[in-house]
């Protein structure tokens, strides 16, 4: 969207134990460059099938430890 800002889309899909159903996710949200270098992000996501939950939403902070 922006140098400091990212649109995120993900999908996430597990394979079960024989039996069970997979887990299947997709979310969407926004991660911000902070002015120290951090990134914090935000994202929303419903589940694609009975097995998976079906509302979630995700915070993340992430930054280096080093150069």
């Amino acid at each position: 969207v922006t140098s400091d800002l990212a649109l995120v889309l993900t999908y996430a899909l597990s394979q079960q134990e024989r039996g069970d159903r997979d887990f299947s996710l997709l979310q969407a949200g926004f991660r911000y460059r902070l002015p120290n270098g951090a990134v914090v992000g935000v994202a929303g996501g419903a589940g694609l099938n009975r097995d998976t939950p079906a509302l979630q939403i995700s915070v993340a902070v992430q930054f280096a430890l080093g150069n």
